[in-house]
């Protein structure tokens, strides 16, 4: 039976407030073990150990969370953990060789070397030469084989420009570098994607974005959205750029933009960042309002990061489309932030099993297998007819736009179109403060404080413009807790405001009468 995570974290953190790291540990390790893959509370976990002195139990946690990303291809999340294991365990010989071989998957292979190297150097020391020499070997293999000269007649219709000449002279990989490098410098990027990988396309992430996104739209899936991963691993600060790209490609291939958008949240779910998440799947949905799956996940990322208010529009909107579906009702009495998963999908394969049944009852839905069938309409789609400049727009322009539309909407008294505006605004980390504030505002208006307190907790955890910006925020998350009696976060949230702006309106006064109802018990 599946524990309440949201009760046992915030149980953790009270325990924490108050010193008892034994006990914070105990409901940490509930959670972990309720949902082995929750990596970011495994890696909170592994640090109580390391703080309650347990450093094996904390190399173990590590080293699992590391394994576990590894295989799901987050090399440089891995890479940064199995490092904090050396630190902790300079000894811990399992780590040296995976960091060495997260640094050989990103191509640092003067980084890759040196890990690999310490371990020869180490199994040399204990006597062990054939361990030693294995290590060699590995590090033998790291160097790129060398590149042999092209085919005059390639070379010659290359030259020439008979791009079609070339390809069936094409004998290589090589060659079919260069022919997908001709292709591109033709703006043909949907012919480049037949010949370019991830690999020979990571010298330009612009190229490498739209090959990824033509890949997917010609059928070829698993080969775009590995270099997907690929960028993420390298460069996850293009997770919410990536997440606008799938939402683009949902317009012709709606499952194959959702997975592109999936992708880029679990990039934010794996460094925390759960309203980013969140938001992420949100502007899928602005685009496909009944795609079960994506209603799915984005349940999942609100209860796991306990986005309350979010999630009360998630569970109607599942509902409505599992109506519209003919799939029947969510079970009745779901209260928010009961269970990670809902019931109706106990199991992630059955999702795309939804996902079927819901195309069979006429909702939107493109397989690799239906692409396949549009194979030659795609192939004859400039990826401009369809990104426009999108790569080299800022990302902010529509996040902006988003946010604008929220405020006239709001000044028309259009309230929850406009919180639906400022929310996929709130994806943009640069307009999270003020996009979450607002929304934050509107439910307070309306009387909701708790929805309120849940997105002026999100505010406040973005970057404010000034630091005196987040003061007025601060103070009205203090009120919203009080008012609803959590004194204790209240408290927390004067004490902090006090430290960044001293006397701050009547925080003192706050502070003194919040002291005295926790006094009182």
């Amino acid at each position: 039976m599946a524990i309440d995570r949201p009760l046992a974290l915030r149980t953790a953190e009270t325990f924490l407030r108050q010193g008892k790291l034994d006990a914070a540990i105990a409901e940490f390790v509930r959670v972990v073990e309720d949902q082995p893959r929750d990596w970011s509370t495994a890696n909170t976990l592994g640090d109580l150990y390391l703080q309650a002195g347990q450093g094996d139990k904390a190399v173990a946690q590590f080293a699992r969370i590391a394994d576990g990303l590894s295989r799901e291809g987050f090399w440089l999340r891995a890479a940064a953990l199995y490092k904090k294991i050396i630190r902790i365990r300079p000894d811990d010989e399992h780590a040296w060789l995976q960091a060495g071989e997260m640094a050989a998957q990103q191509g640092v292979l003067v980084d890759a070397r040196a890990f690999l190297n310490t371990v020869a150097e180490r199994r040399l020391a204990r006597g062990d030469r054939q361990g030693a020499a294995e290590i060699r070997i590995r590090m033998a293999s790291l160097d790129p084989s060398e590149r042999g000269g092209l085919d005059p007649v390639f070379s010659h219709a290359l030259a020439a420009g008979d791009l079609d000449g070339a390809e069936r002279s094409a004998v290589g990989p090589d060659d079919l570098q260069e022919l997908g490098q001709a292709h591109a410098d033709r703006g043909d990027i949907t012919s480049a994607a037949r010949f370019l990988t991830a690999e020979s396309a990571a010298h330009d992430p612009e190229l490498l974005l739209n090959v990824a996104a033509a890949k997917l739209l010609a059928g070829a899936r698993d080969d775009g959205l590995d270099i997907f991963r690929r960028l993420l691993n390298r460069e996850p600060g293009r997770s919410h750029e990536i997440a606008l790209i799938g939402c683009e490609i949902a317009r012709l291939a709606p499952d194959a933009g959702f997975a592109v958008v999936e992708i880029a949240a679990e990039t934010a779910v794996i460094e925390g960042d759960w309203p980013a998440a969140a938001a992420m799947i949100q502007a899928f949905l602005a685009r496909l309002p009944d795609h079960i799956p994506a209603l799915t996940r984005l349940i999942e990322i609100c209860v796991d990061g306990r986005l309350e208010s979010t999630l009360a529009t998630a569970e109607t909107q599942l509902a409505e489309a599992c109506f519209a579906a003919g799939l029947g009702a969510p079970p009745p009495g779901l209260e928010p932030m009961a269970a990670p998963v809902l019931e109706i999908v106990q199991d992630p394969a059955e999702v795309w099993i939804m996902a079927d049944a819901a195309a069979a009852a006429g909702a939107p839905s493109l397989e690799p297998a239906a692409a396949a069938e549009m194979a030659d309409d795609l192939l004859e789609v400039d990826l401009s007819d369809l990104l426009g400049d999108f790569i080299s727009v800022s990302e902010q322009d529509g996040s902006r736009e988003q946010y604008e539309r929220g405020l006239t909407l709001r000044d028309e008294g259009r309230i929850d179109e406009s919180i639906r505006a400022f929310q996929v605004a709130a994806a943009d980390p640069r307009l999270r403060f003020a996009a979450a504030a607002a929304v934050a505002r509107l439910h307070r208006q309306r009387g909701d404080i708790r929805l309120a307190v849940d997105w002026f907790e999100q505010a406040a955890e973005a970057p404010p413009p000034a630091a005196d910006t987040a003061h007025p925020l601060l103070y009205e998350l203090a009120e919203a807790l009080e008012s609803l009696g959590e004194f204790e976060r209240a408290l927390a949230v004067c004490l902090e405001l006090q430290t960044d702006a001293g006397g701050y309106r009547d925080v003192a006064e706050r502070i003194r009468r919040l002291t005295g109802i926790q006094t009182r018990g």
